[in-house]
């Protein structure tokens, strides 16, 4: 069961290279990192054993600072945190907080929806790059598809398109050209 306000994916890395890679793309776009916590290493300083959980505290000023003049109570909610952990399965979890669930907490005027979507557009795209193995040309249609199931959909239509030209290519190299009058060398007969 996920709590109210929080979006999570499921990711196909280990726990810390699911985080390594948030890091590495959330600075990428311009994001500071402020804190990266370990509990599970704060509960193993203790004595006591946790399965990996850490804590990400990332923000822009230029994004948060708007919110905060509308709605200061907003700032105990920024900067963003997005929490990674292993569950008992030992399925790798990525979670944040959803900014539309944070402007309705704190009453946020229509006037921030602009920044609340771009928040949640940033958001959405960096944790499917830290939690998926899809190739980068393929994100460039998240804009347009707005899910991870379309752009499955247009990964494998791509590779089964690929699939079927060589398959094609193939056939034609191996029936030594006739159809079109060619031998195997592609000369004109």
């Amino acid at each position: 069961m996920t709590p109210d306000g929080l979006v999570t994916s499921v990711s196909s890395f280990c726990p810390k290279e699911t985080m390594d890679r948030l890091v590495a793309i959330l600075t990428g776009r311009g994001m500071s990192i402020l804190a990266r916590i370990d509990h599970a290493a704060a509960a193993a300083k203790v004595g006591m054993h946790l399965r990996p959980t850490e804590v990400l505290i990332f923000g822009n000023p230029r994004a948060g600072t708007p919110l905060m003049q509308a709605t200061q109570t907003i700032g105990i909610d920024l900067p963003h945190k997005a929490l990674v952990w292993q569950d008992n399965d030992g399925k790798t979890w990525l979670a944040y907080s959803d900014p539309a669930w944070l402007a309705k907490r704190h009453g946020l005027l229509i006037g921030s929806a602009g920044n609340l979507r771009s928040m949640a557009d940033a958001l959405a795209a960096a944790a499917a790059e830290a939690t998926t193995m899809i190739d980068p040309w393929i994100r460039g249609f998240d804009h347009y598809i707005g899910n991870l199931t379309g752009q499955w959909v247009i990964y494998f239509a791509v590779t089964a398109l690929c699939g079927i030209a060589v398959v094609l290519l193939l056939l034609w190299a191996f029936s030594g050209f006739h159809g079109l009058g060619l031998d195997a060398a592609g000369t004109s007969r």
